[in-house]
């Protein structure tokens, strides 16, 4: 949900060009910030998810899987706690340290996907140009045309 979420912020962002606004440039720190949260919350979930998954797969018969579980559940927690306290810009710098090269690939991504996005738009444009030119063009000769006529 949060990957369909930033793809349609990316478009928005992406619509911006349409109107003279470079996205790359002038919203940079936007789509850093739209990937460090949703990095972040990628983490989060990943490791509720990894709980929630290994709850079952271990049988509470033992000492050692009990030990295990709670090890699991406070990895949970302290990697929340820590996901959390990384989206504050007081910590961006730990941020830089501990996610960099895992947000350098993602805001590679999302970079590529604007680019691709305004490609396409204004290809769209230059084939509306081209086709309101055909029918001015038409329009043309058949005034022409009947004209002559």
């Amino acid at each position: 949900l949060k990957f369909i979420k930033l793809n349609v912020l990316l478009s928005d962002l992406a619509s911006n060009a349409e109107i003279g606004v470079d996205a790359l440039a002038d919203q940079q720190e936007m789509i850093q910030s739209v990937v460090k949260i949703s990095f972040l919350c990628f983490i989060s979930t990943a490791m509720y998810l990894l709980t929630n998954v290994t709850a079952p797969v271990l049988v509470f018969a033992s000492v050692h899987s009990d030990f295990a579980w709670r090890i699991i559940i406070c990895c949970d927690v302290y990697s929340s706690f820590v996901c959390v306290w990384l989206s504050f810009e007081k910590f961006d710098r730990w941020y830089q340290a501990l996610c960099h090269c895992c947000h350098a690939q993602c805001l590679s991504f999302c970079e590529n996907r604007i680019w691709h996005f305004k490609r396409h738009v204004n290809l769209r444009q230059q084939v509306n140009n081209s086709s309101e030119q055909c029918a001015q063009h038409v329009e043309i000769r058949t005034m022409q045309t009947e004209g002559n006529q």
